[in-house]
């Protein structure tokens, strides 16, 4: 996240993508990734990072959301939907919820 925080987000994306590459299991890879690749405007590769880390995890609370705003941004209100669903049956009290994101 260095490299993206200090303006090289085209590195970030690289040397991401082959940590990722090197090891697919390390959500934490895919989810910084994800998001270099949205810095770049390459929303549909940042979605499928986040939807494979939901498919992985789907606890994982953090990848929900985010995939939850770049689906929003990118007008894919049914998906939207279909995850605050998932997100509601694991957590009816999860403050995503009450702010109506």
């Amino acid at each position: 996240m260095w490299l993206l925080n200090h303006g090289q987000a085209e590195f970030a994306v690289l040397s991401l993508a082959k940590a990722t590459e090197l090891a697919p299991d390390n959500n934490d890879y895919r989810y910084d990734l994800a998001v270099a690749l949205h810095s770049l405007n390459e929303l549909e590769a940042a979605q499928r990072q986040l939807t494979q880390i939901v498919q992985n995890q789907p606890a994982n609370r953090k990848a929900r959301v985010l995939l939850i705003q770049y689906w929003k941004e990118n007008g894919q209100l049914q998906n939207v939907q279909i995850l605050l669903a998932e997100l509601e049956q694991q957590n009816p009290d999860d403050p995503v919820l009450q702010q109506g994101l």
